[in-house]
């Protein structure tokens, strides 16, 4: 019985070309999804984005990716998903060695890095829900193609199931995570008055209209998303030297830019 430390990873003539290609395509496809936040281009104001030169040209690629790219590639990558779990279990056996453990251990550190993921960089992390999802995934190993449809229909209509109920009964799922969101805010004195906005979600594109000094809302301004960052990150070091210089904390200036 050959242990899990003595399991190696494929060597490059035993992978499957195009099952590499088409993560590499999902993950265009994730990036494109992603890269209006990224660029901060979703957080400038109607008013901002029409008045850019390139306006006709930001509406037609923003229509392209609703309609090619948003939502398309959970299905992909899902696929992607289901089939290297059949390699790991296959592979393993193989050799005699317990897949599972391999896989529920690789599950385990890919819902560790969703989670920091979502912590401290970004709120619309999905990786921990591949991770706890997947983690089912053995226990449908022997299933026959007809169950396996059948549960797929079943988990494809019980969100709209549950967004349906919670339309009739006036409900909201998420309530008590909010709810404990906003107890945690007023703990600590977080509020809309002095949370650090970035300057591209302000109505003006990046003026801050509400600073505690009118140097730092001068160096807020800026006429593209391109520069706003690094507008905001001059914002951050204006406000930064606001807070040393007043002994105030950086969150109590007002609207002060990210």
């Amino acid at each position: 019985m050959v242990s899990t430390n003595e399991i190696s990873p494929v060597k490059a003539s035993e992978r499957f070309i195009i099952l590499d290609a088409l993560r590499g395509f999902a993950l265009l496809g994730i990036c494109m999804a992603n890269f209006p936040e990224f660029s901060l281009y979703t957080f400038l104001s109607s008013e901002a984005t029409a008045s850019m030169p390139t306006a006709i040209a930001d509406k037609i690629t923003r229509y392209l990716l609703y309609f090619f790219v948003d939502g398309k590639f959970y299905t992909l990558f899902s696929l992607l998903f289901g089939i290297g779990f059949s390699i790991i279990i296959r592979n393993t056996e193989r050799k005699g060695v317990n897949g599972f453990r391999i896989f529920y251990r690789r599950m385990g550190m890919l819902l560790l890095f969703g989670f920091l993921h979502l912590m401290f960089i970004w709120s619309g992390d999905i990786l921990m829900l591949y991770a706890l999802l997947g983690m089912l995934l053995p226990f449908f190993r022997r299933t026959s193609d007809k169950k396996l449809l059948g549960w797929a229909a079943f988990f494809l209509v019980l969100p709209i199931a549950v967004d349906g109920v919670c339309e009739m009964a006036h409900t909201n799922l998420a309530l008590p995570f909010i709810r404990l969101q906003e107890s945690y805010c007023a703990e600590y004195g977080i509020n809309d008055a002095n949370f650090a906005y970035c300057c591209t979600m302000r109505k003006t594109m990046g003026r801050c209209s509400n600073s505690s000094s009118k140097g730092l809302a001068s160096g807020c301004r800026s006429s593209s998303s391109g520069t706003a960052i690094s507008r905001c990150w001059d914002c951050f070091s204006s406000a930064s030297t606001l807070a040393d210089t007043t002994s105030m904390p950086i969150w109590k200036t007002e609207r002060i830019c990210w």
